[in-house]
């Protein structure tokens, strides 16, 4: 089987993803509570670049 021909991609780009897991003290299970939190803290999220 021939190998395709090779093309020049465009530049590449980096992406960070950060994961976060809510757990429930004391003995630190993985909570099913991640909706609950998301609510309270509605007006604190923001979208977008961090203009720093």
């Amino acid at each position: 089987m021939p190998l395709a021909d090779f093309h020049r991609s465009d530049p590449f780009t980096l992406g960070i993803e950060l994961e976060l897991q809510v757990v429930n003290p004391p003995g630190y299970d993985l909570s099913q509570d991640a909706s609950t939190l998301i609510a309270d803290v509605q007006h604190e999220l923001t979208v977008g670049r961090s203009q720093t």
